[in-house]
């Protein structure tokens, strides 16, 4: 059975994943997710393709300007000590799902409710926290991953260099 490596602080490791091609898929993958979801619940009134191309819109708008954001302000965020790296990276994606949601609504009708800006706050969250964690788990196997490498590395120099001829 193999040992089991944890990284003592995984959130230090989540913002250099967030921002490379998988983190910007498992993005994508997790907003897809949601807007499918919401698009085909039961009781929704309308089409559901109808529903599901303008929910996907909203949510990979929501996003992608995010991630955007977030990789623009990476540097200042390395900064930041790991727990409010994190809420930082939330507080973006929610005021961009707050203000995007705005800015929506008063396009379609011309009038604001705050009750669905506040519906898609709160489904913006959990999808943010599930991204998190598919990110954190990420996170768990590449430092696995690079631990184990290490550990057979210096197997491997101890095989060809005892120490007894150094």
């Amino acid at each position: 059975m193999a040992a089991r490596f944890k990284s003592p602080d995984l959130t230090s490791a989540l913002l250099p994943i967030m921002v490379t091609e998988r983190g910007v898929l498992a993005m994508l993958v997790t907003a897809q997710l949601l807007a499918t979801l919401l698009a085909f619940a039961p009781m929704s009134i309308g089409s559901a393709w109808e529903r599901l191309g303008l929910i996907s819109l909203f949510i990979h708008l929501v996003s992608t300007i995010s991630l955007a954001a977030v990789y623009g302000l990476k540097s200042q965020l390395e900064k930041l000590n790991s727990n409010l790296e994190i809420l930082t990276i939330i507080a973006i994606f929610q005021a961009n799902t707050l203000i995007l949601s705005l800015a929506s609504q008063y396009y379609i009708s011309d009038q604001i409710d705050w009750t669905i800006a506040g519906q898609h706050c709160l489904l913006g969250l959990g999808m943010q926290l599930f991204f998190i964690y598919l990110m954190s788990i990420y996170a768990e196997r590449v430092e696995t991953i690079k631990a184990l490498s290490k550990v057979e590395l210096d197997a491997l120099y101890a095989r060809i260099r005892p120490h007894f001829f150094k």
